[in-house]
């Protein structure tokens, strides 16, 4: 099923949760709401999909788009059927892609300090801190790449000097 959530929200590019579902249901009569809920909760914590708040988005409704790791194949017969429902590509401009960039930074800007205060007071042995900041660093080099494909990135760049500094303090521990 997570295959076919992403496969429709790559053809409609921004969809609500229960457009997605309508449509997933209109192929697969099967599909429990929440098993559907589920599955797309697990993509979004994948960073498969993300989710646009109803404050992001100029309809007002929550909403998803691809995400910064999400790979999709081509699937013709589904493009057919979503045309024949009559099912269009939303435009990604809907998304006020301030607001969203400045959800993500606030997140990542979180995240980096948890980290930097982990290394700083060694909750945790060496080796986890190093696996924390390869975590935290990875995240933020997959929405770098998003946003820059999509929008800007330039937002992000002040958390370079950030990681660089959890980096340092990383090098003087004795891993």
């Amino acid at each position: 099923m997570k295959d076919l959530i992403l496969s429709v929200i790559s053809e409609l590019k921004v969809t609500s949760p229960d457009d997605l579902y309508l449509v997933l249901m209109g192929l697969d009569e099967d599909i429990k709401k929440s098993t559907f809920l589920k599955k797309l909760a697990s993509l979004e914590k994948e960073k498969k999909v993300l989710k646009i708040r109803d404050t992001e988005i100029e309809t007002e409704t929550e909403s998803y788009i691809l995400g910064p790791v999400a790979d999709v194949k081509e699937d013709t017969d589904l493009k057919k059927s979503l045309l024949e429902k009559e099912l269009f590509p939303q435009s990604l401009q809907l998304i006020k892609w301030d607001l969203l960039s400045r959800r993500i930074f606030t997140e990542l800007i979180d995240e980096i300090e948890a980290l930097k205060d982990n290394i700083l007071k060694q909750y945790k042995d060496p080796k986890s801190l190093e696996l924390d900041y390869f975590d935290v660093s990875l995240k933020y080099h997959e929405y770098y790449n998003f946003f820059h494909q999509l929008y800007s990135a330039d937002f992000l760049l002040p958390i370079r000097k950030l990681l660089n500094e959890c980096r340092s303090y990383l090098n003087k521990l004795d891993l």
